[in-house]
Parts: structure tokens; C-alpha cells; sequence
């Protein structure tokens, strides 16, 4: 049987990973990181502040999402960093799940993220690491992801080739960005729209509806952003 040659970018890539604070999780995906001769581990983050300090200081070639219980949450510190020191263009985005479970993935489905790579957790090996970082530094654009994974997305992806967007109205558009910040509360939201908080729940009810999903904020942004109708 033939030894299989080793492939490694030409030098380490300087890599950020970003994660939901499970420790005993990151700290094995560190020590898996710090082994690996394909990459250079510049810090760990769990929070958008320590995430944008550390690459605006270090510039991360590759950013790596770690998720054990919320993938929403570092879906939220790339979509920052997308639109501050690392966009797509120079920062690729692999991102590491512990289930195969669609509503756990959606988060990370937003194309405004531009994430290259989709691993389940305990497929990244430091051989696969090595292979994902070569395709990498030859091919920026291109997408990896796990046969596991695929199984799950790939069914969604042909459903949403079949079904046309759903159109929105010009009330629906203006108000899916206030849904998608977080810091905003219906009251708020209301008070910028010259509406009622019930009114701005009924919008909430209606976007479900053409989306397919439950009728709560949450899904309604997720939804949103994985179709492509919210970038930010």
C-alpha cells in the first residue's frame, strides 16, 4: 500500500478560533490547533470585543468557529468581523459543529459570513486540518464540507433551488434589519417604524409564514439569512 504524502500550506496560517466558552471542548481544540504544523493559533475568543482585538492586532488569515451549544452566537462575532478586519476577501471561515442538526447549523448558513469549510467537531483531525488549509492557500473560494454534514444541508439546498424567494413588501425589508439586531426589543423597534409593538408581532407572524418557519424572531432572521435576504 502507498504512504500517503503529507499536504501542508506553504507556511502556517495565522488562525483565530472562535468559540461559545464550552471549556473543556476549546481546550481540546486548541491543543489540536497548537499541534498542527498547518496552522498558527494567534488567540481564542469567546466574545465579539476579544475576538476583534485580537484580529485587528494579529490579522488572522483563517478564522475557525467552534460551536457546542449555540452556533448563533459565533455566527454573530464573524458577521462583525465581516464588516471590520476580516472580510472575505482576506479571511476564510471554517466552521466546526458538534451535531448534524439543521436547526443547529442555520446560524452559520448566512451567505454574508462566507464560510469555506463545515466540519462536524471530531472530524478535524490534524490531517484534515492540513488538507483544508493546502486547498486553502490554492483555492480561497472553494468549499469543504463533511459527507455528514452534506447529508444534512445538501436536501435544504435543493429545496431552496425549487421554491422561488418569497417576495417581501417594502414594510417586510425595512424591518427584518431591526429584527436582525439584537439589541433592539419590539418597543424599540416600534418606536423606529411609527407603529405598535402587536403590529411589529404580526409582521413577525406574516415574514414566518412566507419563510416556512416558526413564528418567533429568531427564526424568522435565521431564515432570512440563510435564503440570502439579510446581509448583515
Amino acid at each position: 500500500m502507498k504512504a500517503r504524502m503529507a499536504i501542508m500550506p506553504l507556511e502556517p496560517v495565522p488562525t483565530l478560533l472562535i468559540h461559545d466558552a464550552a471549556p473543556a471542548d476549546q481546550d481540546a481544540i486548541c491543543a489540536l490547533l497548537a499541534a498542527s504544523q498547518a496552522v498558527r493559533l494567534i488567540g481564542d475568543a469567546a466574545s465579539q470585543a476579544a475576538a476583534e482585538a485580537t484580529a485587528r492586532q494579529e490579522r488572522p488569515q483563517l478564522l475557525i468557529l467552534s460551536a457546542t451549544r449555540d452556533a448563533a452566537h459565533t455566527a454573530a462575532i464573524l458577521r462583525a468581523l465581516r464588516q471590520g478586519p476580516c472580510p472575505a476577501d482576506q479571511c476564510s471561515a471554517l466552521a466546526l459543529a458538534r451535531y448534524a442538526d439543521l436547526t443547529f447549523l442555520a446560524p452559520w448558513l448566512d451567505p454574508a459570513l462566507a464560510i469555506t469549510g463545515y466540519f462536524l467537531w471530531h472530524e478535524l483531525t490534524g490531517e484534515a486540518l492540513s488538507l483544508y488549509c493546502a486547498l486553502l492557500c490554492s483555492n480561497p473560494r472553494l468549499v469543504m464540507i463533511s459527507q455528514a454534514l452534506a447529508d444534512v444541508l445538501f436536501p435544504l439546498a435543493r429545496d431552496r433551488i425549487s421554491r422561488p424567494t418569497p417576495l417581501l413588501s417594502a414594510r417586510e425589508q425595512e424591518i427584518l434589519p431591526l429584527l436582525a439586531d439584537a439589541t433592539l426589543d419590539y418597543a424599540t423597534i416600534a418606536q423606529q417604524l411609527f407603529c405598535s409593538r402587536h403590529t411589529v408581532r404580526t409582521h413577525v407572524r406574516r415574514l414566518a409564514a412566507k419563510l416556512g418557519v416558526p413564528p418567533t424572531r429568531r427564526a424568522v432572521v435565521d431564515a432570512a439569512r440563510a435564503r440570502g435576504l439579510l446581509h448583515r
